[in-house]
């Protein structure tokens, strides 16, 4: 099914930004939720009795602080990397940049103090972080021109990536070259040849 009918199917005439992903609810029929921050927030707290093998991923005392660190990571770190790849202007792309990598550096600086983003055991903040780093290089580095630094320039970014793709859940997740094929194929106006690079080698990923 295109995603454009599951759009047209739960508001007709629908003309805006048809983003994944969605809840899409099978009684109704509908859409019900497509804003990826708020649902994956719901799916680690109201959704969480439904999961076959339950992980509390925002323990009450620090919710707050998760909610808070997820906001801000949604708009400094996950979106802005599509401000810089999908920038109309060069100020726009500098703005982007300059935003996005200011955020890196605090988020090295934070990670040279502590093996996760809080306190000492995995939450949702990890989790809403892992998808960029994981793209960065295959993807995001040329692809959205983030080619300020290599992960491999943020040491204490780099261990905590290693770190958590060596958890067996989170490795058996990833899938580089569907990454790569999803990416280079679906930005015509970035990648017209729709040829995929071959690289790079990622060692954290062996």
């Amino acid at each position: 099914t295109l995603l454009s009918s599951l759009y047209e199917r739960s508001r007709p005439g629908f003309t805006g930004n048809q983003s994944v992903p969605v809840l899409w609810d099978r009684q109704q029929n509908r859409i019900v939720h497509n804003d990826s921050a708020e649902l994956a927030l719901q799916m680690a707290t109201r959704l969480l009795p439904l999961a076959k093998t339950p992980i509390d991923l925002v323990p009450d005392r620090s919710s707050c602080d998760i909610v808070e660190l997820n906001q801000w990571l949604h708009t400094n770190i996950n979106r802005m990397v599509y401000h810089m790849g999908f920038a109309p202007d060069q100020e726009s792309y500098d703005q982007a940049f300059q935003q996005f990598f200011a955020a890196m550096d605090t988020l090295e600086h934070r990670l040279r103090k502590q093996p996760y983003l809080v306190g000492g055991k995995l939450s949702l903040s990890d989790l809403f972080l892992l998808p960029t780093l994981i793209r960065y290089e295959a993807v995001y580095y040329v692809h959205f021109k983030t080619n300020h630094k290599t992960l491999a320039e943020y040491p204490a970014l780099y261990q905590y990536l290693v770190r958590l793709t060596q958890i067996p859940a989170i490795y058996r997740t990833i899938d580089m070259a569907h990454i790569k094929l999803h990416y280079y194929y679906s930005h015509n106006h970035i990648n017209p040849t729709r040829i995929v690079p071959q690289g790079p080698a990622l060692s954290w990923l062996n």
